[in-house]
């Protein structure tokens, strides 16, 4: 199997991109899952980081995950919106949130 991907040496730099042939041969069903778990583990802690929220449990739909977009992670919790609106609104600023509440109120 082939892929393709691209790295950088550090952040800002020149991205390398790479062809590489992956050898899947006399890998077991369990290494694959063990494999595919780090990288379960790697997006939803990127998910966490967005959403400001790293829970002490998580139930995670790895079929849903793989449905995402590159980039679209999804705020799709009531508690991500609530400390990601708490995190906007701590930004505002006087004018913006005189703005907010008036829309709130239907003016």
């Amino acid at each position: 199997m082939n892929t393709i991907f691209k790295t950088r040496l550090e952040k800002g730099g020149n991205v390398f991109t790479t062809t590489a042939t992956l050898d899947w041969d006399g890998v077991t069903q369990e290494q694959l899952r063990e494999l595919a778990a780090r990288s379960v583990i790697i997006a939803r802690q990127a998910i966490y980081r967005i959403s400001g929220i790293i829970p002490a449990t998580d139930a995670i739909d790895v079929a849903a995950l793989l449905k995402r977009e590159k980039g679209a992670l999804k705020l799709d919790t009531p508690e991500a919106r609530a400390a990601a609106f708490s995190r906007l609104v701590a930004k505002m600023t006087p004018a913006e949130m005189a703005q907010l509440q008036n829309q709130l109120r239907g003016k």
